[in-house]
């Protein structure tokens, strides 16, 4: 296995399950992936976690059986997504898909997270995929469909978006969790050998040393450039809480204090950047530092707080 795997996830899926309806601007698998990158990034606690999911929107598998840039790819992505329809199984390309990565880390791994458009009979499924699809549906399920008031097969979200139906978007964190759960002990165990926390090879999401760092609106940009370097050039682990991050547009204020508030739970050191603020966030940030070290039992050591002032350039 490579030490440095650039994809968390690999989506593999058939172009007719993405076709865009009439009247609409992106297909039900778009859909999906734009969500799931949001759910996984706020699961491990950094916005750019959930740019690491791959999906090709380009078809490069071109006339090949599987063309080498896409079985690149694979072999660059710890898990694999395969979003499951009927369609899937009848397409040669998805089935290699498959195949390739269960070649690549064996017949009963965890890293395959399969995503039900709708359930598959299966006597619709080609002699030849059978078995890949016997293997699938042993698996655990995420399942993006339901039965109507009249028993008919529906897929959620489809081919509408429906804000009213939660039951979409909490299948959709829970698979975002797990991922994240299997993918901190993944990248842990890509450290280079030989190497400990004590070493300059902290976990990136808990472990004896993990800074949060936050700041202002208006300083996101810096933060995250700060969390990248400290993991590229010291393989010190960071968080960086939903408070910090850009967008946050989809996320009621009651989440985003109770996501900074279990980063505070979590970290052993903060980092407040200051340049350009605004200054009324990084106050009420610190306060909630505060509050935090206000409420711990007696004899626990709160998180180290340092404070970064950077004044703007010209």
């Amino acid at each position: 296995m490579t030490d440095e795997l650039k994809h968390h996830a690999f989506i593999s899926y058939a172009w007719v399950d993405n076709e865009i309806p009439i009247h609409k601007d992106l297909g039900w698998v778009s859909i999906f992936v734009d969500r799931l990158r949001k759910h996984l990034s706020r699961e491990m606690r950094r916005r750019t976690e959930g740019d690491r999911i791959w999906i090709d929107y380009e078809r490069m598998r071109g006339n090949q059986p599987l063309s080498e840039a896409i079985r690149a790819e694979l072999s660059a992505s710890r898990l694999l997504v395969p979003v499951i329809s009927p369609s899937y199984f009848a397409s040669p390309w998805c089935r290699q898909e498959l195949e390739t990565f269960l070649g690549l880390h064996g017949a009963d791994t965890d890293r395959i997270f399969p995503v039900w458009m709708e359930p598959v009979d299966p006597e619709e499924v080609p002699d030849e995929a059978r078995p890949l699809a016997a293997a699938i549906d042993a698996r655990l399920k995420y399942e993006f469909w339901y039965r109507d008031e009249e028993r008919r097969i529906q897929t959620r979200w489809f081919p509408d978006i429906e804000p009213t139906d939660r039951e979409y978007g909490r299948m959709q964190q829970r698979m975002a969790r797990e991922m994240a759960a299997l993918l901190r002990g993944l990248v842990g165990d890509e450290r280079p050998s030989g190497a400990t926390a004590g070493q300059n090879q902290a976990p990136l999401i808990a472990g004896d040393h993990l800074i949060m760092i936050n700041g202002g609106d208006a300083d996101a940009d810096q933060v995250l450039q700060v969390a990248e370097r400290l993991w590229a050039d010291h393989q010190v682990g960071s968080v960086v809480p939903l408070v910090a991050q850009k967008d946050k547009s989809d996320l009621k204020p009651s989440e985003i204090t109770k996501d900074l508030r279990d980063n505070l739970g979590l970290c052993t050191a903060v980092l407040m950047l200051y340049c350009t603020g605004p200054r009324t966030q990084v106050h009420q940030q610190l306060k909630e530092y505060q509050r935090h070290t206000a409420k711990l039992p007696k004899g626990m050591r709160p998180p180290r707080l340092a404070l970064c002032h950077s004044p703007p350039g010209p």
